[in-house]
C-alpha cells in the first residue's frame, strides 16, 4: 500500500465525527446569552428613559411650588410634594403600558445644590432645591432568567433636580448676529 506524505499528519475522519456540532451548540448559547443580554438590557434602557421623563417632570412641577424664597411657607412643601407626586404619576413605563405609582416617586428638599442633605417635607425655610427620585422595582427580564434565577427581575431609578430660580445669571447678549 502505498501511503502518501499527508496521510501521517491527520488523524483518521472517524475521530472528527460531531466536533462541528459541539462547536455550533457552544456558539449557540453565546448567541442566546448576548441576544438576551441586548433584549434586556434594552428593555431597562428604555425603562431608565421613561422614568428619567417622569422625574424630571416631577421636580419642575414641584419645584414651581416653592415660591415666597428666601422663607418658603411650610404649606408651599406639602404642596410641592403634592404636585410633583401627581404630575410625575401621569408618566407611563415598561414601553407606556403600565402607571408609574405615587408611592414610586420620592420628592425631597435640599439648602444646597451639592454636597447638602435632602429632607423630605417639612424641610428647612431656606430650602430652595427639589429632588425627584422615581424607582421601578421588580422588572420582568425576558432571557436572562434562563441563564440564572438570580437575573430574574431589576430595578432601575432615576432622579432630577430643580429650583425655582432664573436660568441665567447673566444678561444674555449674543456673541454674533448672522445675517443671510
Amino acid at each position: 500500500e502505498v501511503r502518501k506524505w499527508y496521510d501521517a499528519n491527520v488523524a483518521p475522519r472517524a475521530s472528527q465525527r460531531g466536533a462541528v456540532a459541539i462547536i455550533v451548540g457552544l456558539s449557540l448559547a453565546l448567541l442566546v446569552g448576548m441576544v438576551g443580554l441586548a433584549i434586556d438590557g434594552g428593555r431597562l434602557y428604555l425603562t431608565k428613559t421613561e422614568l428619567q421623563n417622569a422625574a424630571d417632570a416631577c421636580a419642575l412641577a414641584a419645584s414651581y411650588e416653592l415660591t415666597g424664597a428666601p422663607n418658603i411657607a411650610p404649606e408651599s412643601f406639602d404642596r410641592a410634594v403634592a404636585v410633583g407626586k401627581e404630575v410625575g404619576s401621569r408618566n407611563k413605563v415598561l414601553f407606556q403600558q403600565e402607571d408609574i405609582a405615587p408611592g414610586d416617586i420620592a420628592v425631597t428638599f435640599g439648602t444646597v445644590l451639592t454636597g447638602g442633605a435632602w429632607v423630605p417635607a417639612p424641610p428647612p425655610a431656606n430650602s430652595k432645591y427639589v429632588r425627584c427620585v422615581v424607582t421601578r422595582n421588580n422588572i420582568p427580564y425576558y432571557f436572562m432568567p434562563a441563564f440564572s434565577s438570580a437575573f430574574a427581575t431589576g430595578t432601575v431609578n432615576a432622579l432630577a433636580t430643580a429650583t425655582l430660580a432664573p436660568a441665567q445669571t447673566n444678561c444674555a447678549v449674543p456673541m454674533a448676529l448672522c445675517t443671510r
